[in-house]
């Protein structure tokens, strides 16, 4: 039996809860102040796996046990590429992991001693990483479809934190959207990209994962367009098939530890969808109204007819559920919700109109009645 489609929405949700953001020296808070570092990159949760141990010593209560999850991270190799660096990963919630920062498993007194695993995977010739980090908080994790099943002109969502243009004021996670057109060979493309794709891509968003219409990852963006080897495709952009990804793991040291095996299909993380709503503003680091007011200025752009939707947004409310965000206003399905919301707006703004012409009337007949009353 065959997986039914997701809405963008539903999408949108699942790759808000598994995409984290991952940063040189990365602190708490630094992203919503717009302080990390510029070329921290994206990635995705890949893997989880929890035991119940002995709670560390300065826990408040005595003798406990707790849940100790070890998650790991696929990335691309060039986002994490100085091995001599800490990189902070920033999950869904908002907490940052690193070597040295683990916010959900250390007071003050008594830090929890964990070494990172970090699993490289250039010398076989892949722009690949893992990265691991530890929490007693269960997050979700991004199930893998088969790209062997992908076909020209299927929509592929890429997720990830891109960098701000110069008028905005910090760093959002974004779901950008484009349609497949081509598969590779290995070595046909540099580090083996696999997959190539229209989209606008953005600096920031290497590392990304890139899901199908089932909400299942499919491959890691890393190579925008235009670099190099004769602009390979023109104007695509490309990604590693997941696919490559299982077969480094099974023949890799990784590989061989247990409650480590990977396959394919895999079912979707429930976590994801319910972690994903939750965390709806730190997920993408933008609050109800930021979100309001990007969604519009993605879909019209330059567009003259935008400061009429903007104040009509503001002034009756109009798009206060529409929970956008994609990039890519050329895609139908994403264009032609934001008209049947705009179009919802609209109705509101004449009905507006109908019941002050009623209210109008009503006075106006009162009016007539009082001058005839007077007569």
């Amino acid at each position: 039996m065959s997986k039914s489609d997701l809405s963008f929405q539903e999408i949108q949700t699942i790759a808000r809860g598994t995409t984290v953001l991952i940063g040189a020296n990365l602190e708490p808070n630094q992203v919503e102040q717009a302080q990390e570092d510029l070329s921290a990159g994206s990635g995705v949760i890949v893997h989880r796996n929890c035991n119940t141990n002995p709670a560390m010593s300065g826990m408040p209560i005595p003798n406990a046990t707790m849940t100790i999850c070890e998650y790991y991270v696929l990335t691309n190799a060039h986002v994490i590429a100085d091995p001599e660096t800490d990189y902070g990963i920033r999950t869904a919630d908002g907490r940052v992991y690193g070597e040295e920062i683990q916010p959900t498993m250390s007071d003050q007194n008594s830090p929890y001693q964990y070494h990172r695993q970090i699993y490289r995977y250039e010398k076989q010739g892949y722009d690949l990483a893992l990265l691991s980090f530890v929490s007693d908080i269960q997050y979700p994790v991004a199930a893998f479809g088969n790209p062997n099943q992908l076909q020209p002109k299927d929509i592929v969502y890429v997720s990830g934190w891109a960098v701000p243009p110069k008028d905005k004021p910090k760093r959002i996670r974004q779901t950008i959207t484009g349609e497949i057109r081509q598969k590779y060979a290995l070595g046909e493309i540099p580090m083996n990209y696999t997959l190539g794709y229209t989209l606008g891509t953005k600096v920031g968003i290497s590392g990304g994962p890139v899901f199908n219409n089932q909400g299942e990852l499919i491959g890691i963006h890393g190579k925008g367009a235009g670099e190099n080897l004769e602009d390979i495709g023109k104007d695509l952009t490309y990604a590693i098939d997941i696919q490559k990804f299982i077969n480094l793991v099974a023949s890799s040291d990784i590989g061989k530890q247990d409650n480590f095996s990977l396959h394919l299909p895999q079912p979707l993380d429930p976590l994801a969808m319910t972690f994903g709503r939750k965390y709806l503003e730190s997920g993408d680091n933008m609050t109800a109204e930021e979100r309001k007011k990007f969604v519009i200025a993605d879909m019209l752009r330059d567009d003259p007819r935008r400061d009429s939707v903007e104040y009509l947004a503001e002034t009756l409310g109009c798009l206060e559920y529409y929970e956008g965000g994609a990039i890519g206003a050329g895609l139908s399905s994403v264009r032609s919700q934001f008209t049947v919301d705009l179009n919802t707006c609209m109705n509101a703004f004449e009905q507006l109109i109908q019941e002050n012409v009623a209210v109008q009337r009503e006075k106006l007949d009162s009016l007539k009645q009082q001058i005839e009353n007077l007569e």
